[in-house]
């Protein structure tokens, strides 16, 4: 993947955009096999649908608060179009490209979701191998499905790798290019590619796979703490989001080209509350963890105003959150070597 970024991002994210078109594929062969086959069983969907009581079981909230952590994971990346929106030849196509995505993956999730359960009961689903939309198919139209799903599982993690390995690269080059990282992170290849930036996540994610190897650490948890990770940047964003529509910067009530303001309160106060959904539904000890891989954040950004001849802490409020992000992180350390924590 290094080698194929290193020629150019614009070549790599148009083999992605391929990568992408062919992971469809078995997605459009599923929903179209399924309608038109007759797969679908109203009677199976209702049943799975209103399920059944279990003794035990728990609140409804709590099991919407369990299934946030998942919610959030599945629509990762759906920001990437603004993650690179500096590649864009016209920055209306950023905002095109961020609500085209996520509703493409919406509807696509929900038609897969409401699909499967009106072909299988839900014990047949639990029994099922991953990737259970292979087992699916399969029921429906033979083994030459599970074959055609796996290929495309195969594609999708290949255009993810990609795609994850120019967003993960792009992220620090970008804050470097605007003066908030190390300039050595804007060391760029003849092809235009952020090759130090490269280099460096991509040796991280070599790290982490490393630690995933020799520890008893699964998949699954690995991908709750990149979504708390997430989680953060996710509610910053529409907490800063809402400070621009209170101040009305760049709006108008009428709607013009800065959009209706009364919209984008609406919008920014939804998107805050559910920031802080996430984050009370993702928990204190995966927040702390959190902060322990945020903390050398603090030091990139130090050594960058230093290279300017700048301040550190331009502003009073820069310092207390950086001296509460350290704290935290040493005590989410203690708590882990204490063994009150466990991330692994």
């Amino acid at each position: 993947m290094n080698w194929l970024i290193l020629r150019g991002v614009q070549e790599a994210a148009a083999l992605n955009v391929i990568t992408t078109v062919a992971k469809l594929i078995p997605l459009l062969v599923f929903v179209i096999a399924i309608i038109f086959i007759g797969a679908f069983d109203p009677k199976v969907f209702m049943s799975n649908f209103w399920g059944s009581e279990t003794a035990g079981a728990p609140a409804i909230a709590d099991q919407i608060k369990a299934t946030t952590s998942a919610t959030v994971w599945s629509f990762i990346g759906v920001e990437g179009a603004v993650v690179l929106s500096a590649r864009a030849k016209r920055s209306s196509d950023v905002g095109k490209a961020s609500l085209t995505g996520f509703l493409g993956i919406f509807i696509i999730y929900v038609l897969v979701a409401v699909l499967s359960m009106g072909v299988l009961t839900t014990e047949e689903l639990a029994a099922l191998k991953n990737p259970q939309m292979a087992g699916i198919l399969e029921a429906v139209v033979g083994p030459w499905g599970a074959a055609l799903v796996n290929i495309g599982v195969i594609l999708s993690l290949a255009g993810a790798l990609l795609g994850w390995t120019i967003l993960a690269a792009d992220c620090p080059y970008s804050a470097a290019k605007q003066g908030v990282f190390m300039h050595a992170f804007t060391r760029a290849n003849e092809n235009g590619s952020p090759s130090f930036s490269l280099y460096l996540t991509n040796g991280l994610v070599q790290l982490f796979l490393i630690i995933i190897y020799f520890s008893a650490s699964t998949y699954q948890v690995f991908y709750t703490f990149s979504t708390t990770m997430i989680m953060i940047p996710y509610f910053l964003s529409a907490l800063y989001y809402m400070k621009v529509a209170a101040r009305g910067e760049g709006f108008s009530n009428s709607g013009g080209r800065g959009g209706s303001l009364g919209a984008a309160r609406f919008f920014a106060f939804v998107g805050t509350l559910y920031g802080i959904w996430m984050l009370y539904s993702s928990g204190l000890e995966l927040t702390f963890i959190a902060c322990i891989l945020y903390a050398p954040g603090i030091i990139v950004f130090a050594l960058g105003k230093k290279e300017k001849g700048r301040p550190v802490f331009e502003r009073p409020y820069e310092a207390v959150i950086a001296i509460a992000l350290a704290l935290l992180a040493v005590i989410a350390l203690f708590m882990i070597i204490t063994g009150r924590i466990h991330p692994f």
